[in-house]
Protein backbone atom coordinates (compact mmCIF):
# COMPACT_ATOMS: atom_id res chain seq x y z
CA UNK A 1 0.00 0.00 0.00
CA UNK A 2 0.90 3.90 -0.15
CA UNK A 3 1.89 5.94 2.20
CA UNK A 4 -0.20 8.67 2.11
CA UNK A 5 0.86 10.57 4.61
CA UNK A 6 4.43 10.30 3.70
CA UNK A 7 3.03 11.75 -0.10
CA UNK A 8 1.40 14.19 1.71
CA UNK A 9 3.91 15.53 3.72
CA UNK A 10 6.86 15.59 1.08
CA UNK A 11 4.43 17.38 -0.99
CA UNK A 12 3.85 20.03 1.85
CA UNK A 13 7.35 21.25 1.68
CA UNK A 14 7.35 22.09 -2.12
CA UNK A 15 8.05 26.12 -1.87
CA UNK A 16 6.42 28.48 -4.84
CA UNK A 17 9.34 27.98 -6.49
CA UNK A 18 10.40 24.96 -8.73
CA UNK A 19 12.14 23.43 -5.63
CA UNK A 20 11.55 21.15 -3.07
CA UNK A 21 12.73 21.09 0.56
CA UNK A 22 14.13 18.00 2.23
CA UNK A 23 12.93 16.75 5.39
CA UNK A 24 14.83 15.14 8.16
CA UNK A 25 12.64 13.92 10.89
CA UNK A 26 9.71 11.76 9.69
CA UNK A 27 9.88 11.36 6.36
CA UNK A 28 14.09 11.86 5.16
CA UNK A 29 16.53 9.58 4.34
CA UNK A 30 18.43 10.83 7.86
CA UNK A 31 16.01 8.56 9.51
CA UNK A 32 16.92 5.23 7.49
CA UNK A 33 19.51 4.60 9.91
CA UNK A 34 17.25 5.01 12.47
CA UNK A 35 14.54 3.10 11.35
CA UNK A 36 17.38 0.38 10.67
CA UNK A 37 18.01 0.73 14.37
CA UNK A 38 14.28 0.54 15.53
CA UNK A 39 14.02 -2.88 13.37
CA UNK A 40 16.45 -5.05 15.13
CA UNK A 41 15.65 -3.67 18.57
CA UNK A 42 11.76 -4.64 17.42
CA UNK A 43 10.64 -0.51 18.36
CA UNK A 44 8.48 1.53 16.67
CA UNK A 45 9.77 2.97 12.93
CA UNK A 46 10.82 6.55 13.86
CA UNK A 47 9.77 7.17 10.04
CA UNK A 48 6.01 6.83 10.34
CA UNK A 49 3.79 4.21 8.88
CA UNK A 50 6.89 2.80 6.67
CA UNK A 51 6.71 -0.95 8.20
CA UNK A 52 3.82 -3.22 9.33
CA UNK A 53 3.28 -2.44 13.22
CA UNK A 54 2.90 -4.60 15.97
CA UNK A 55 4.86 -6.90 14.99
CA UNK A 56 8.35 -9.02 17.13
CA UNK A 57 11.20 -7.52 15.76
CA UNK A 58 12.52 -9.34 12.40
CA UNK A 59 14.92 -11.71 12.93
CA UNK A 60 17.23 -10.43 9.49
CA UNK A 61 16.65 -6.98 8.30
CA UNK A 62 17.93 -5.80 4.65
CA UNK A 63 18.38 -2.59 3.79
CA UNK A 64 19.27 -2.38 -0.03
CA UNK A 65 20.23 1.29 -1.73
CA UNK A 66 19.64 1.70 -5.06
CA UNK A 67 21.85 4.24 -6.53
CA UNK A 68 19.94 6.85 -8.67
CA UNK A 69 16.22 5.14 -7.92
CA UNK A 70 14.03 8.18 -7.33
CA UNK A 71 10.44 8.64 -6.55
CA UNK A 72 10.33 8.97 -10.50
CA UNK A 73 11.56 6.21 -11.50
CA UNK A 74 9.30 4.67 -9.16
CA UNK A 75 5.95 5.59 -10.98
CA UNK A 76 7.11 5.11 -14.11
CA UNK A 77 6.83 1.32 -13.35
CA UNK A 78 5.14 0.41 -10.16
CA UNK A 79 2.46 -1.03 -12.19
CA UNK A 80 4.24 -2.90 -14.53
CA UNK A 81 7.12 -4.82 -12.85
CA UNK A 82 6.28 -7.82 -10.58
CA UNK A 83 8.00 -7.02 -7.80
CA UNK A 84 6.88 -3.41 -7.61
CA UNK A 85 3.72 -4.15 -7.88
CA UNK A 86 4.27 -7.25 -4.70
CA UNK A 87 4.93 -4.13 -2.45
CA UNK A 88 2.43 -1.57 -3.52
CA UNK A 89 0.07 -4.52 -2.96
CA UNK A 90 1.29 -6.43 -0.06
CA UNK A 91 3.86 -3.99 1.79
CA UNK A 92 4.44 -0.27 2.21
CA UNK A 93 5.90 2.33 0.06
CA UNK A 94 6.77 5.73 1.23
CA UNK A 95 7.77 8.39 -0.03
CA UNK A 96 11.10 10.25 1.51
CA UNK A 97 13.19 13.36 0.63
CA UNK A 98 16.78 12.98 0.29
CA UNK A 99 19.12 14.90 2.87
CA UNK A 100 20.76 18.11 1.14
CA UNK A 101 22.25 17.90 -1.08
CA UNK A 102 20.94 15.29 -3.06
CA UNK A 103 23.88 13.15 -3.32
CA UNK A 104 25.74 10.12 -3.27
CA UNK A 105 28.47 11.48 -0.71
CA UNK A 106 25.89 13.11 1.90
CA UNK A 107 23.40 9.95 1.89
CA UNK A 108 25.67 6.90 1.64
CA UNK A 109 27.72 8.37 4.08
CA UNK A 110 24.53 8.52 6.50
CA UNK A 111 23.24 5.11 5.30
CA UNK A 112 27.07 3.54 6.73
CA UNK A 113 27.46 5.39 9.58
CA UNK A 114 24.19 6.59 11.20
CA UNK A 115 25.07 10.25 11.08
CA UNK A 116 23.47 13.16 9.43
CA UNK A 117 24.60 15.40 7.15
CA UNK A 118 24.89 17.91 9.39
CA UNK A 119 27.06 15.50 11.79
CA UNK A 120 29.26 13.38 9.38
CA UNK A 121 30.05 16.56 7.26
CA UNK A 122 30.60 14.92 4.39
CA UNK A 123 27.70 16.27 1.64
CA UNK A 124 29.98 16.38 -1.64
CA UNK A 125 32.05 14.74 -4.39
CA UNK A 126 34.21 17.71 -3.74
CA UNK A 127 34.23 19.61 -1.48
CA UNK A 128 37.21 22.18 1.07
CA UNK A 129 38.53 19.86 4.12
CA UNK A 130 40.42 22.46 6.82
CA UNK A 131 42.16 19.26 7.94
CA UNK A 132 44.14 18.62 4.25
CA UNK A 133 43.94 22.82 3.25
CA UNK A 134 42.27 21.81 -0.04
CA UNK A 135 39.40 20.60 -2.12
CA UNK A 136 39.02 16.81 -0.99
CA UNK A 137 37.32 14.43 -3.18
CA UNK A 138 36.15 12.05 0.12
CA UNK A 139 34.82 8.56 -2.02
CA UNK A 140 37.80 8.95 -3.75
CA UNK A 141 40.29 10.07 -0.41
CA UNK A 142 42.36 12.31 -3.09
CA UNK A 143 42.66 15.81 -2.85
CA UNK A 144 41.07 17.54 -6.31
CA UNK A 145 43.09 17.43 -9.37
CA UNK A 146 45.60 14.58 -7.80
CA UNK A 147 46.21 11.16 -8.75
CA UNK A 148 47.38 9.69 -5.16
CA UNK A 149 45.51 8.74 -2.59
CA UNK A 150 45.68 10.79 0.75
CA UNK A 151 47.54 8.80 3.18
CA UNK A 152 45.20 7.43 5.87
CA UNK A 153 46.93 7.60 8.96
CA UNK A 154 47.09 11.09 10.02
CA UNK A 155 43.47 11.81 9.02
CA UNK A 156 40.89 10.81 11.14
CA UNK A 157 39.17 13.71 11.42
CA UNK A 158 37.69 12.94 7.83
CA UNK A 159 34.97 10.87 8.60
CA UNK A 160 32.71 10.03 11.35
CA UNK A 161 34.25 8.07 13.93
CA UNK A 162 31.71 5.33 14.78
CA UNK A 163 29.56 3.54 12.23
CA UNK A 164 26.22 2.10 12.15
CA UNK A 165 27.46 -1.51 11.63
CA UNK A 166 29.63 -0.88 14.77
CA UNK A 167 26.51 -0.17 16.78
CA UNK A 168 24.48 -3.20 15.72
CA UNK A 169 27.36 -5.50 16.44
CA UNK A 170 27.74 -3.95 19.93
CA UNK A 171 23.95 -5.33 20.26
CA UNK A 172 24.45 -8.40 19.06
CA UNK A 173 23.42 -8.27 15.55
CA UNK A 174 25.45 -9.94 13.07
CA UNK A 175 25.93 -6.89 10.43
CA UNK A 176 27.20 -7.56 6.70
CA UNK A 177 27.87 -4.93 4.03
CA UNK A 178 27.18 -5.83 0.23
CA UNK A 179 29.36 -3.63 -2.31
CA UNK A 180 30.79 -3.24 -5.55
CA UNK A 181 34.12 -5.02 -5.42
CA UNK A 182 36.06 -2.24 -6.71
CA UNK A 183 35.08 -0.20 -2.92
CA UNK A 184 36.00 -2.80 -1.02
CA UNK A 185 38.90 -1.87 0.91
CA UNK A 186 39.21 1.64 -0.30
CA UNK A 187 39.95 4.55 2.70
CA UNK A 188 36.69 5.66 2.47
CA UNK A 189 34.73 2.42 2.74
CA UNK A 190 37.13 1.25 5.38
CA UNK A 191 36.09 4.18 7.47
CA UNK A 192 32.97 3.88 6.88
CA UNK A 193 31.91 0.07 7.21
CA UNK A 194 33.98 -0.77 10.32
CA UNK A 195 32.39 -3.46 12.13
CA UNK A 196 30.87 -5.10 9.57
CA UNK A 197 31.30 -8.54 7.24
CA UNK A 198 32.02 -7.06 3.83
CA UNK A 199 30.97 -8.68 0.69
CA UNK A 200 32.52 -7.58 -2.69
CA UNK A 201 30.83 -8.60 -5.54
CA UNK A 202 31.55 -7.65 -9.74
CA UNK A 203 27.21 -7.64 -10.53
CA UNK A 204 24.29 -7.07 -9.20
CA UNK A 205 22.79 -10.60 -9.77
CA UNK A 206 26.16 -11.80 -7.88
CA UNK A 207 25.58 -9.77 -5.20
CA UNK A 208 21.83 -10.78 -4.54
CA UNK A 209 22.85 -14.33 -4.41
CA UNK A 210 25.64 -14.04 -1.75
CA UNK A 211 23.27 -11.35 0.09
CA UNK A 212 20.55 -14.65 0.16
CA UNK A 213 23.58 -17.04 1.20
CA UNK A 214 24.71 -14.47 3.93
CA UNK A 215 21.08 -14.48 5.44
CA UNK A 216 20.50 -18.03 5.45
CA UNK A 217 24.06 -18.37 6.85
CA UNK A 218 23.24 -16.17 9.65
CA UNK A 219 22.34 -18.22 12.47
CA UNK A 220 21.12 -15.05 15.09
CA UNK A 221 19.93 -11.52 14.48
CA UNK A 222 21.59 -10.05 11.71
CA UNK A 223 21.80 -7.14 9.22
CA UNK A 224 22.39 -7.28 5.85
CA UNK A 225 23.32 -3.63 3.98
CA UNK A 226 23.41 -3.72 0.18
CA UNK A 227 24.53 -0.85 -2.59
CA UNK A 228 24.39 -0.61 -6.01
CA UNK A 229 25.32 2.18 -8.51
CA UNK A 230 25.20 0.99 -11.79
CA UNK A 231 20.76 2.97 -12.06
CA UNK A 232 22.96 6.35 -11.55
CA UNK A 233 26.18 5.41 -13.61
CA UNK A 234 23.14 4.51 -16.51
CA UNK A 235 21.47 7.51 -16.16
CA UNK A 236 24.15 10.14 -15.72
CA UNK A 237 25.28 9.06 -19.04
CA UNK A 238 22.22 8.89 -20.90
CA UNK A 239 19.99 10.56 -19.10
CA UNK A 240 16.54 9.32 -16.89
CA UNK A 241 14.39 9.49 -19.91
CA UNK A 242 16.38 7.21 -22.15
CA UNK A 243 15.70 3.33 -22.96
CA UNK A 244 18.83 2.68 -21.12
CA UNK A 245 17.88 3.86 -17.82
CA UNK A 246 14.01 1.97 -18.74
CA UNK A 247 16.69 -1.11 -19.05
CA UNK A 248 18.65 -0.89 -16.71
CA UNK A 249 15.93 -0.78 -13.80
CA UNK A 250 14.19 -3.71 -15.39
CA UNK A 251 17.14 -5.87 -14.58
CA UNK A 252 16.79 -4.83 -11.46
CA UNK A 253 13.81 -5.77 -10.49
CA UNK A 254 13.78 -8.46 -12.25
CA UNK A 255 17.24 -9.74 -10.56
CA UNK A 256 15.61 -8.71 -7.17
CA UNK A 257 12.36 -11.20 -7.78
CA UNK A 258 13.95 -13.72 -9.32
CA UNK A 259 16.73 -14.01 -6.58
CA UNK A 260 15.39 -12.94 -3.35
CA UNK A 261 11.93 -14.51 -3.72
CA UNK A 262 12.05 -16.99 -1.01
CA UNK A 263 13.39 -14.41 1.66
CA UNK A 264 10.77 -12.26 0.96
CA UNK A 265 8.72 -14.82 1.64
CA UNK A 266 10.01 -15.44 4.95
CA UNK A 267 8.22 -13.59 7.78
CA UNK A 268 11.18 -13.19 9.95
CA UNK A 269 12.77 -11.25 7.03
CA UNK A 270 12.26 -7.40 6.91
CA UNK A 271 13.66 -5.72 3.50
CA UNK A 272 13.79 -2.87 3.51
CA UNK A 273 14.43 -0.91 -0.44
CA UNK A 274 15.22 3.33 -1.10
CA UNK A 275 18.03 5.42 -2.74
CA UNK A 276 20.02 8.23 -1.94
CA UNK A 277 18.41 10.28 -4.87
CA UNK A 278 16.84 11.07 -8.23
CA UNK A 279 17.95 12.22 -11.23
CA UNK A 280 16.80 15.10 -13.53
CA UNK A 281 17.62 15.51 -16.98
CA UNK A 282 20.07 17.88 -17.92
CA UNK A 283 21.99 19.41 -21.53
CA UNK A 284 26.03 19.47 -20.72
CA UNK A 285 25.95 22.06 -23.99
CA UNK A 286 23.95 24.47 -21.34
CA UNK A 287 26.16 24.47 -18.96
CA UNK A 288 27.52 27.68 -17.75
CA UNK A 289 31.47 27.83 -16.81
CA UNK A 290 31.50 30.36 -14.55
CA UNK A 291 35.25 30.70 -15.00
CA UNK A 292 35.11 31.49 -18.45
CA UNK A 293 32.03 34.12 -17.96
CA UNK A 294 33.67 36.10 -15.19
CA UNK A 295 37.73 35.18 -14.99
CA UNK A 296 38.46 37.65 -12.32
CA UNK A 297 36.33 35.70 -10.51
CA UNK A 298 39.44 33.20 -9.74
CA UNK A 299 41.27 35.97 -7.94
CA UNK A 300 38.06 36.40 -5.42
CA UNK A 301 38.02 33.29 -4.14
CA UNK A 302 39.36 32.02 -1.15
CA UNK A 303 42.99 29.99 -1.35
CA UNK A 304 44.39 27.60 0.38
CA UNK A 305 48.05 28.05 2.59
CA UNK A 306 50.37 27.81 -0.57
CA UNK A 307 47.82 29.95 -2.66
CA UNK A 308 45.79 27.44 -4.51
CA UNK A 309 41.93 28.56 -5.34
CA UNK A 310 39.71 26.51 -3.27
CA UNK A 311 37.60 25.28 -6.41
CA UNK A 312 35.75 23.65 -7.71
CA UNK A 313 33.34 22.26 -4.94
CA UNK A 314 29.84 20.92 -4.67
CA UNK A 315 28.53 20.32 -8.59
CA UNK A 316 26.99 21.23 -11.69
CA UNK A 317 23.83 21.08 -9.82
CA UNK A 318 24.84 22.74 -6.73
CA UNK A 319 28.36 24.78 -6.92
CA UNK A 320 29.63 25.85 -3.65
CA UNK A 321 31.84 28.89 -3.84
CA UNK A 322 34.42 29.83 -1.35
CA UNK A 323 34.82 33.46 -1.45
CA UNK A 324 36.81 35.87 0.09
CA UNK A 325 35.41 38.33 2.49
CA UNK A 326 36.51 41.56 0.85
CA UNK A 327 34.86 40.42 -2.69
CA UNK A 328 31.83 38.37 -1.59
CA UNK A 329 29.45 40.90 -2.20
CA UNK A 330 30.94 42.18 -6.23
CA UNK A 331 31.28 38.32 -6.41
CA UNK A 332 27.31 37.40 -5.55
CA UNK A 333 26.46 39.95 -8.03
CA UNK A 334 28.50 39.18 -10.80
CA UNK A 335 27.58 35.47 -10.74
CA UNK A 336 23.57 36.67 -10.58
CA UNK A 337 24.12 38.62 -13.46
CA UNK A 338 25.55 35.48 -15.33
CA UNK A 339 22.82 32.93 -14.57
CA UNK A 340 20.01 35.31 -14.52
CA UNK A 341 17.08 33.08 -15.17
CA UNK A 342 19.25 30.14 -15.22
CA UNK A 343 19.95 29.87 -11.24
CA UNK A 344 19.44 30.99 -8.23
CA UNK A 345 22.77 32.40 -5.93
CA UNK A 346 22.36 32.21 -2.44
CA UNK A 347 24.23 33.01 1.08
CA UNK A 348 24.73 29.59 2.55
CA UNK A 349 24.77 31.26 5.88
CA UNK A 350 20.99 31.72 5.27
CA UNK A 351 20.23 27.89 3.99
CA UNK A 352 21.63 27.06 7.13
CA UNK A 353 19.19 29.32 9.06
CA UNK A 354 16.49 27.82 7.08
CA UNK A 355 17.42 24.31 7.78
CA UNK A 356 18.15 23.00 4.29
CA UNK A 357 21.05 20.99 5.66
CA UNK A 358 19.30 20.09 8.97
CA UNK A 359 21.15 19.81 12.27
CA UNK A 360 24.50 21.63 11.42
CA UNK A 361 27.25 21.36 13.30
CA UNK A 362 31.09 22.82 12.97
CA UNK A 363 32.18 19.67 11.24
CA UNK A 364 29.80 20.43 8.45
CA UNK A 365 29.65 24.74 8.99
CA UNK A 366 33.42 24.34 8.08
CA UNK A 367 33.49 22.77 4.90
CA UNK A 368 30.66 24.41 3.50
CA UNK A 369 31.76 27.69 1.89
CA UNK A 370 29.97 31.43 1.54
CA UNK A 371 27.89 31.34 -2.04
CA UNK A 372 25.48 28.66 -3.51
CA UNK A 373 24.72 28.28 -6.69
CA UNK A 374 21.65 26.37 -7.26
CA UNK A 375 20.63 25.45 -11.17
CA UNK A 376 17.14 25.67 -12.07
CA UNK A 377 15.67 22.39 -14.13
CA UNK A 378 17.89 21.45 -16.61
CA UNK A 379 20.81 23.73 -15.88
CA UNK A 380 23.96 22.93 -14.99
CA UNK A 381 26.82 25.59 -13.78
CA UNK A 382 29.99 24.61 -13.11
CA UNK A 383 34.08 25.66 -13.56
CA UNK A 384 35.73 24.28 -16.66
CA UNK A 385 39.31 24.49 -15.27
CA UNK A 386 40.51 24.89 -18.68
CA UNK A 387 38.70 21.82 -19.60
CA UNK A 388 39.38 19.27 -16.93
CA UNK A 389 35.88 19.69 -15.30
CA UNK A 390 33.98 19.69 -18.84
CA UNK A 391 30.44 18.45 -18.23
CA UNK A 392 29.23 15.41 -20.32
CA UNK A 393 26.07 14.06 -18.12
CA UNK A 394 22.77 14.07 -19.65
CA UNK A 395 21.49 12.91 -16.01
CA UNK A 396 22.53 14.53 -12.99
CA UNK A 397 21.55 15.48 -9.53
CA UNK A 398 23.01 17.48 -6.07
CA UNK A 399 19.89 20.01 -6.63
CA UNK A 400 16.61 20.21 -5.04
CA UNK A 401 14.16 19.82 -8.02
CA UNK A 402 11.51 17.03 -6.54
CA UNK A 403 13.22 14.59 -9.51
CA UNK A 404 16.30 14.97 -7.76
CA UNK A 405 15.35 15.20 -3.90
CA UNK A 406 12.16 12.82 -3.76
CA UNK A 407 12.98 9.18 -3.08
CA UNK A 408 10.82 5.96 -2.25
CA UNK A 409 11.44 3.58 0.53
CA UNK A 410 9.81 0.12 0.15
CA UNK A 411 9.45 -2.04 3.00
CA UNK A 412 8.22 -5.51 3.07
CA UNK A 413 7.35 -8.53 5.72
CA UNK A 414 5.82 -11.57 5.26
CA UNK A 415 2.72 -12.34 7.41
Amino acid sequence: MLNHASIDAVAATRSSSSFALPLYETFGFAQMPQLVRALCRGAASPIPGAVPSGRDAPKTVVSILIDGFGWSYFERFASELPFLRRVVRDGVVSKLTAQFPSTTAAQITTFHTGAPVGESGVFEWFYFEPELDAIFAPLLHSEVGVDALIPVTSRAGLFPARTLYEELTAIGVDAHCHQPRAYTGSPYSCATTRGATTHGYRTFAESLVDLRHAITASRGPSYHALYYEGLDSVSHGHGPGSEHVDAELRMIFAALEAELGAILDDPSVCVLLTADHGHTAVSPERTIYLDEEIPELEGWLRTSRDGRPLVPAGSSRDMFIYVRPESIHEAKARIETVVDGRASVWWVDELVGRGLFGRVTPRLSARLGDLLVLPHDGEMVWWSGGGRFTQQKRGHHGGLSAEELEIPLLAWRAV
